[in-house]
């Protein structure tokens, strides 16, 4: 768990990886970061990893298009004065107006202005490894990795035990990223958690540098 407070926008990035992806420790050490967690989802296609959704990358938006655009999916990003902002995006038109320089998607929102918002059933009491992003009041963001289905070590948590818990942090507006076997946790050189099945390529990351 990180809690970083961002000075400047140039100190953030989302990373976009090439066709095959990257480990969130390659995406770091590729950028001179200082922190780095895996971000959005992906899927395959002909052999190679393509982001579901919306994705921003330096104000570009890279796609628009298939799930991430559904309700039920969340689109969390950055604007040009490092607050962040997620929730469901009507259009590409409604990015700009929001002056989104970053971006990816996975679902679902966690909380929205210190409410619990809901958690389809299929999804609320599974206990998996988890990526979570959020932030409070005073907009320092939050970094959170949850390892998982790791006999011996960590079972993972539910999405409502997270709910709950980041409630207790007073955290503001939460998400859930990609989690499963992407969860990865970087920091000064090192994976600090135990990804499952070992260090996973993904699409894109969250990096942060000094």
């Amino acid at each position: 768990m990180a809690k970083v407070r961002l000075h400047s926008i140039d100190a953030l990035e989302m990373v976009l990886a090439g066709n095959k992806g990257e480990t969130t420790r390659e995406a770091a050490k590729r950028t001179n970061a200082v922190l780095a967690i895996n971000a959005g989802g992906f899927f395959s296609h002909e052999g190679n990893m393509i982001p579901i959704g919306i994705t921003v990358v330096n104000g570009e938006v890279v796609t628009f298009y298939g799930s991430g655009t559904d309700e039920v999916f969340s689109f969390v990003g950055f604007n040009d004065e490092g607050q962040l902002v997620g929730g469901h995006i009507e259009s590409p038109e409604e990015l700009a107006e929001k002056k989104i320089i970053h971006g990816a998607s996975f679902l679902p929102t966690l909380l929205k202005d210190g409410e619990k918002q809901p958690i389809p059933s299929k999804w609320a009491n599974a206990k998996q490894p988890r990526t979570l992003i959020g932030h409070f009041k005073n907009n320092d963001l939050l970094f959170i990795v949850i390892d998982g289905r790791n006999t011996g070590w960590s079972e993972g948590v539910t999405l409502e035990e997270v709910q709950r818990k980041l409630l207790e942090l007073n955290v503001r507006d939460a998400y859930n990223l990609d989690g499963g076997g992407s969860s990865t946790f970087y920091y000064q050189g090192e994976v600090l958690n135990r990804p499952v099945g070992g260090e996973r390529r993904v699409k894109t990351n969250i990096i942060i540098k000094e």
